[in-house]
């Protein structure tokens, strides 16, 4: 008898649970047909897990904190003691070159974060200066440095002082390399401008000629020009003086005594069509009394 009372529970129970099954079964297909043909979300029911509640955003940066954070990135790398002979003259202000550079300064960070945390800015624009300088040394970089160098070359910078008119040439324009050891350097390529070391005669004639005949009342036209790795100095300057009518060659900082070149005779022709030379080995090294100060003045040397 009671093994028969058990099994109608059971069977009651188990038929209970079956109708809730089914209905709860019927509730949710009609909630999804609810939903169909409109682009609603379906309707939750029961059976669905409660949503994490999401909270807004920080608010970003504005176009104008975007902007101002890439110049001051712009203004912290493009300083003298990042720049190429570190001078202002040889920077590399390429627009795509200096995106290239913040973009590996942020990393994965980016501007829109950064231009809104000071203290990230801060440490970027320290370290903005050595990213710099690493990146001139690129393939990418020494070409633009090329371009910038070849353009101070084409116009160099002219000043007067009394009877002395300098020409500076800035740079010697050519092919670089960068070194491991030395970083950027004059290509040991076949270079335009020189011959071995030195800036061409034929080059250096003609841009005496040129100036003496822009400033007929010069007593001495003096041309600056930069040949760094030469083993001498980087600092080259030619001077030609109308009244001992001769080329000096002279190299300021350093102890040695001027070399001077035969008389011109008031006539560059032979050096321009190569016939004459100014390399160092075909100058004669003379004493600072025989050779003579421009116009009267001190000795030439580094402005």
């Amino acid at each position: 008898m009671a093994d028969a009372r058990g099994t109608s529970r059971t069977w009651v129970y188990g038929l209970a649970v079956g109708v809730a099954v089914l209905f709860g079964y019927r509730l949710i297909r009609q909630g999804d047909r609810a939903g169909e043909g409109s682009n609603a979300p379906p309707k939750s029911n029961v059976y669905e897990a409660a949503k994490p509640e999401t909270t807004a955003a920080p608010e970003g940066a504005t176009p104008a904190q975007i902007e101002a954070a890439k110049q001051r990135l712009i203004a912290a790398m493009v300083v003298e003691k990042s720049c190429y002979r570190h001078s202002l003259d040889y920077a590399v202000r390429d627009p795509e070159f200096l995106s290239g550079v913040i973009e590996l300064l942020l990393k994965r960070k980016t501007l829109a974060a950064v231009a809104v945390d000071e203290a990230v800015l801060g440490d970027l624009t320290r370290l903005a200066p050595i990213y710099y300088a690493e990146q001139l040394q690129t393939t990418q970089g020494l070409a633009l440095l090329e371009k910038v160098i070849a353009a101070r070359f084409a116009k160099p910078t002219v000043r007067t002082t009394g009877p002395l008119v300098e020409v500076d040439f800035g740079h010697i324009a050519g092919k670089l390399t960068a070194g491991s050891r030395f970083g950027i350097l004059l290509s040991s390529d076949d270079q335009p401008h020189l011959v071995g070391a030195e800036w061409r005669s034929t080059e250096i004639a003609a841009a005496f000629q040129e100036y003496l005949a822009k400033y007929p009342d010069a007593e001495s036209v003096q041309l600056h020009v930069e040949i760094p790795g030469t083993g001498a100095a980087a600092d080259w300057v030619y001077t030609y003086g109308r009244s001992n009518d001769r080329v000096a060659l002279t190299f300021p900082g350093l102890p040695t005594r001027p070399l001077m070149s035969d008389v011109v005779h008031h006539d560059f022709g032979p050096y321009l069509r190569g016939e004459k030379s100014l390399a160092r080995s075909d100058l004669k090294e003379v004493n600072q009394a025989v050779w003579g100060p421009p116009g009267g003045s001190t000795p030439p040397g580094k402005r």
